[in-house]
């Protein structure tokens, strides 16, 4: 899962050969990674199952809405919304897009008509497509911002790649040394927060 494309970190680093191929797309991987976990998403389009117990992962908007992790939430595939046990085949309610609930594909909202029951060991289970689509390269239809913040950061570690890690180091007062720990830049953090989940 890349966000940014092989070709467009080469442009920005003036790359022209294919020496570094292998490490540069290293690096969109690794970063592509890093800012998933930073977003608290899922980023890659794909089919997955949601659980949601309001007694224990309840979010701040309330007990009549969920927030999902991938989205967008592409409503031309399936999407169910069930009250049920994990353990069973039993299908207490059965929830209706427009009649139930509605939902805000676009930020992985789903806000239900009534406040949703809590009955342990019954849950809402949400079964959905969400994400961004990938290309046959793996890389991901992401907003520009999203690419950007993705190559600015994977230029920064590329020119550091022989000092990541390394923390200043001094010697009788003298400083030898001083590289940041491994991080998020600071203006990469900007960019994508306003992508941020705050998902439970």
């Amino acid at each position: 899962m890349k966000l940014a494309s092989l070709d467009q970190l080469k442009l920005m680093l003036s790359i022209t050969d294919t020496s570094q191929d292998a490490l540069l797309n290293l690096f969109l991987e690794m970063v592509s990674g890093e800012i998933e976990t930073y977003l608290n998403r899922f980023l890659k389009s794909e089919q997955r199952t949601e659980k949601f117990d309001f007694h224990t992962n309840i979010n701040q908007m309330g007990t009549d809405t969920v927030l999902l992790k991938a989205y967008p939430v592409d409503l031309a595939k399936p999407l169910t919304v069930q009250f049920r046990q994990s353990s069973s085949d039993i299908i207490y309610y059965d929830y209706k897009i427009n009649t139930d609930f509605f939902i805000l594909e676009d930020d992985g909202i789903i806000k239900f008509i009534y406040h949703l029951p809590s009955y342990p060991p019954l849950s809402i289970y949400v079964n959905y497509t969400g994400g961004y689509a990938a290309d046959i390269n793996g890389v991901l239809a992401c907003p520009d911002d999203l690419t950007s913040a993705c190559l600015m950061q994977c230029r920064y570690d590329y020119m550091q790649r022989n000092n990541i890690g390394v923390t200043e180091i001094s010697f009788q007062r003298e400083l030898r040394q001083m590289t940041p720990v491994y991080d998020l830049l600071q203006r990469v953090k900007n960019m994508l927060d306003r992508h941020r989940s705050y998902a439970k």
